[in-house]
């Protein structure tokens, strides 16, 4: 078999092969890509991305990493993951949540990620209503479903839906029921 490399470690083998400088702000930006695609090296990591990590490491600035794995969340964000929490429903490995009214989408795949972690869950769907759409976003480390084709078959008829294997979303109109 053959193994998919991230594209920050395909980019960081393409700029040593060309011999072009790797600056610190460079350096920062790949080593968080490699580090968000293979989950902090725990779903996927090569060898090439290893190598790749041992030229970028050195150059990277650490602070600034740290700042954007973990950056300070809104009050808006905070609300909703709470909202999530207190209104979570547990089948099995799955968990379901609706927080209500919000005022912005990019909260929901925050609180999807979050309640991922619950011990147990492997698949999870926040949904919220925004301007009378109801928005859900979906996370899910379950290898077995590929949660950007069940979004798709379950809303894509009804709205927009789509995503990947692990982070899917969609948008569902509320239509006469939304006024």
């Amino acid at each position: 078999g053959y193994s998919i490399l991230t594209t920050s470690t395909i980019l960081t083998q393409y700029l040593t092969l060309m011999n072009v400088e790797i600056d610190e702000k460079l350096a920062t930006a790949l080593l968080y890509g490699i580090k968000t695609d293979t989950t902090d090296f725990t779903r996927g990591s090569t060898l090439k991305d290893l190598e790749a990590v041992k030229i970028l490491y050195p150059k990277a600035n650490h602070d600034v990493l740290s700042k954007i794995e973990m950056p300070l969340i809104s009050a808006e964000t905070f609300d909703v993951i709470a909202q999530a929490i207190k209104n979570r429903m547990v089948k099995g490995s799955y968990l379901l949540s609706n927080t209500g009214f919000i005022r912005e989408r990019d909260t929901l795949p925050q609180a999807a990620e979050y309640l991922l972690n619950l011990e147990g869950i492997s698949t999870v769907l926040v949904y919220g209503i925004i301007n009378e759409k109801i928005h859900v976003s979906g996370r899910n480390r379950d290898s077995r479903i590929n949660l950007g084709d069940v979004m798709q078959e379950a809303f894509g008829d009804i709205g927009q839906a789509g995503g990947h294997a692990h982070a899917a979303a969609a948008k569902i109109s509320l239509g006469l029921f939304g006024r």
